[in-house]
């Protein structure tokens, strides 16, 4: 019996070691700079089905901070054309460590939506690793973006830790009236004070 427990043991600790290493190998820093009092770096994060490049802002904070990943920094539709970034770095600013997919939504009329739908590895790729460091606070996190073709996917994006809650902030899902998306800045500061109130944020402006 005793056998068969240190067996078991090997077994796992092999498994979490591969686990470890394949985390590592899927998000690679490749560039670091400074801009308004937020740490900005390039990533590289990959599956072994697709890779994208990936923007990693962190606030300038002694302690734990909160968690958010954005599954696309540019959302398109028919009325509206938005560039996520500097909101994603406002978010940094109150207190927040954010990940921007450099990936772009685009629900215009004729464009495959589908492909809006997919990528879902590379967001939990993120997310899994930015909730791994040491400075960031994983009972606070929160996911913006659309939801992906695999239900059990959406709910790993939005509850993967069972002493958090789901925070899932839905700025780029279609609306379902029929009247299209429109991302416009009463929308984003909606999004700002949700943020704000669940990851105890300072103001985002």
């Amino acid at each position: 019996m005793r056998r068969v427990l240190v067996l078991a043991s090997l077994v796992l600790m092999s498994l979490l070691c591969c686990r470890f290493d394949a985390l590592a190998q899927s998000v690679k820093v490749s560039a670091v700079s400074a801009h308004d009092g937020v740490t900005v770096k390039s990533l590289t994060i990959s599956t072994s089905s697709e890779h994208t490049v990936a923007y990693l802002y962190l606030p300038q904070e002694s302690h734990k901070v909160a968690a958010v990943v954005f599954s696309h920094a540019r959302i398109k539709s028919a009325q509206s054309d938005v560039d996520l970034l500097p909101f994603a770095e406002s978010v940094a600013k109150a207190g927040a460590a954010v990940i921007v997919l450099n990936r772009v939504l685009d629900w215009r009329p004729g464009d495959e939506v589908d492909v809006n739908r997919r990528g879902g590895g590379l967001v939990l790729t993120a997310e899994t690793w930015l909730l791994s460091q040491d400075n960031v606070d994983g009972s606070r996190f929160a996911y913006v973006g659309p939801r992906f073709h695999n239900p059990t996917l959406n709910d790993e994006l939005t509850l993967s830790s069972p002493d958090r809650s789901p925070a899932w902030v839905p700025l780029g899902e279609p609306r379902g009236d029929g009247t299209g998306l429109v991302v416009d800045p009463k929308r984003i500061s909606v999004v700002s004070q949700f943020l704000q109130r669940n990851l105890q944020l300072e103001i985002v402006k």
